[in-house]
């Protein structure tokens, strides 16, 4: 686990005049055993009547 992590890659030129790549890369973390950890989620810090609180995405939308 300490060795890297997961990449995806594509290399694309269908026709010759736009040659790229995407790499698509994890951020879903492995556990000791090497499973899938749950997702994580951002979490915005917001300050209302002097009380700093964090919200995620969907209580922020819903506030």
């Amino acid at each position: 686990m300490d060795e890297g992590m997961c990449a995806g890659v594509a290399i694309h030129d269908t026709d010759g005049h736009n040659p790229h790549a995407h790499i698509l890369l994890t951020v879903r973390p492995l556990d000791k055993d090497e499973k899938w950890q749950y997702k994580t989620e951002k979490e915005y810090l917001c300050i209302k009547d002097g009380e700093e609180r964090g919200f995620t995405a969907a209580e922020l939308k819903s506030v």
